[in-house]
């Protein structure tokens, strides 16, 4: 409930645009959290969001014997 309530106000007001701006900004540069944030987001921001970067599932075969085959965009 809480995170819904920061969402709501963080894209309703300039206020809590700049907080969730600094936030992002302070969480990419702290050392250690950085690694795991900024992938996490990547992939985050590729399946929701104005921009999906993978629209077209595939089949791909990974082995020939025994024949596998994953899923992947």
């Amino acid at each position: 409930m809480l995170t819904a309530i920061l969402g709501y106000l963080g894209n309703k007001f300039v206020v809590g645009r700049f907080f969730f701006d600094t936030m992002d900004s302070l969480l990419e540069k702290t050392p250690g959290v950085k690694h795991i944030y900024t992938p996490t987001k990547d992939v985050m921001s590729s399946f929701v969001g104005d921009k999906k970067k993978f629209n077209d599932p595939v089949w791909v075969k990974t082995n020939e014997n025994p024949e596998i085959w994953r899923i992947g965009f």
